[in-house]
């Protein structure tokens, strides 16, 4: 029986470093708590060459960490922050407010290679405070995307409105080489601004995405409308080396303008949809549904070094397109996140897969690091929710944040985690550093969220504080 028994480890060992390589060690390099008494979100994080963290957030906290330093004074009910955090985590090094007297929230956010800083967001303030040198100074409708750019001391160098009369969101930025800046998100104005000769000039429905390009300064270079007769949403931007701008988001139009699709068709309520518009943004080189008999709600798209397509977000289909030798290819239960990657010169899937338990998973965002391994981050209410080398394995909260490392095959997790106290925490922000190391935001309103080198050691109440986290997953 000894013998059997022994037997059995060595066929476990071999078959756990088969699927999961050598054990992962991970570190806490910090964690902290980041509010005050009103309502704290950081739904973006950036970092910059030097590891430099910036929140991209929005407060109704009248007196932040570090306001005694950097004094603001709230506009309205929720304003948008850009906070920049040192290296260590241990100082806020700024903290820059914008906002008028109605809800201002930033939901992208970038660093170029000087430690300028680029957000886009929305705002419902007719007052949010924009610069002369901005493309669009006036406010358009019910609510605006807004695009920013602040120097590394803090201070706002333009800003400006983008949108027509009625509702625009401002979702995904990007900044290419010669320090222009792509911006995605939704209109449902007939008069957004479009530039001449653009992609799409009208509006093909009621909802339709938008993707929109300035110079350095803040003027508009192109702009244009993506999207069929249903609503059609951009959630996401990327650039390759080529200048090809890579965007994705979420349709219900039967006529999203599809072209060399791996899925031609939509097949439920709503599908995940990518599109790829060539360097003269004059063309589409390709564009595909992706989904089942339900809904999709794509939130985060990256490439890797060899121009694969990595999708992420949230599915409640049971036919979801998987493949075969996916970590998990059966639906788990309500929602599930879901991880797709693309190889779009073969017009192909490489793999995809479910990611999730028997309740609610809400994966937030996706990145990929040089090597080709996903990184997931999000928040779930799933007891099952699988974990992979770690100790946290319970949920201790009716929500937990979570994050989750898939490997390039796709087919299992190399590294899977639960963080979080007994209230809810979730992940929403996540950046890759140069060094390797994650930096992840969000928010949690639970009085024991783990932390480790706080600034801030305690959960100071209102609906939710920030939370901000650097680890190393070795």
């Amino acid at each position: 029986m000894k013998k059997l028994l022994i037997a059995i480890m060595i066929i476990l060992t071999f078959v756990k470093d088969e699927l999961y390589g050598q054990e992962l060690s991970t570190t806490t390099l910090y964690s902290t708590y980041y509010g005050s008494n009103g309502t704290d979100d950081a739904d973006v994080v950036a970092v910059d060459s030097e590891g430099n963290t910036y929140l991209g957030c929005h407060s109704s906290s009248a007196d932040l960490p570090g306001a005694n330093r950097y004094p603001y004074t709230l506009s309205g009910g929720m304003d948008a922050f850009v906070v920049k955090l040192n290296k260590k985590g241990t100082e806020v090094a700024y903290l820059t407010k914008l906002g008028g007297a109605k809800w201002d929230a930033i939901q992208g956010l970038i660093s170029d290679s000087i430690g300028n800083i680029y957000a886009v967001g929305t705002t419902y303030s007719s007052d949010f405070p924009i610069n002369p040198n901005g493309f669009q100074p006036n406010f358009g409708g019910k609510s605006d995307a807004f695009v920013v750019k602040i120097n590394p001391k803090g201070e706002v160098v333009w800003s400006t409105f983008l949108g027509g009369s009625k509702d625009e969101d401002g979702r995904g930025i990007a900044i290419d080489q010669q320090g222009n800046v792509h911006v995605i998100g939704r209109t449902k104005s007939k008069d957004f601004p479009t530039s001449e000769g653009a992609l799409q000039s009208k509006s093909a429905g009621g909802i339709d995405a938008f993707i929109a390009t300035l110079d350095p300064n803040g003027k508009m270079l192109t702009s244009t409308y993506i999207g069929g007769s249903g609503d059609d949403i951009g959630f996401s931007i990327k650039l390759d080396s080529m200048g090809q701008l890579y965007i994705a988001g979420t349709t219900s139009s039967i006529n999203f303008p599809v072209k060399n699709a791996i899925q031609s068709e939509k097949k439920g309520k709503d599908d995940a949809f990518l599109a790829v518009i060539d360097p003269t943004r004059s063309i589409i080189n390709f564009a595909s549904y992706l989904g089942g008999k339900e809904t999709e709600r794509l939130y985060s798209i990256d490439l890797d070094s060899s121009g694969n397509v990595f999708m992420m977000g949230f599915t409640n289909s049971v036919d979801y397109p998987t493949t075969t030798k996916a970590f998990q290819t059966d639906f788990g239960g309500v929602r599930d996140a879901f991880v797709t990657r693309l190889n779009l010169n073969k017009r192909e899937i490489v793999y995809s897969t479910y990611l999730g338990g028997e309740k609610d998973d809400n994966p937030r965002n996706l990145v990929v690091n040089k090597q080709g391994y996903a990184f997931i981050v999000g928040n779930t209410a799933s007891k099952n929710f699988p974990i992979v080398n770690s100790q946290e394995r319970n949920l201790r909260g009716d929500d937990d944040a979570f994050i989750a490392m898939l490997d390039p095959s796709g087919s299992f997790l190399r590294y899977s985690t639960l963080i979080g106290g007994k209230g809810q925490d979730i992940f929403e922000g996540l950046a890759i550093g140069t060094d390797g190391s994650l930096t992840v935001s969000g928010a949690s309103n639970s009085i024991d969220f783990p932390t480790v080198n706080p600034i801030q050691t305690t959960f100071l109440g209102g609906r939710f504080d920030m939370i901000v986290a650097r680890l190393w997953v070795d």
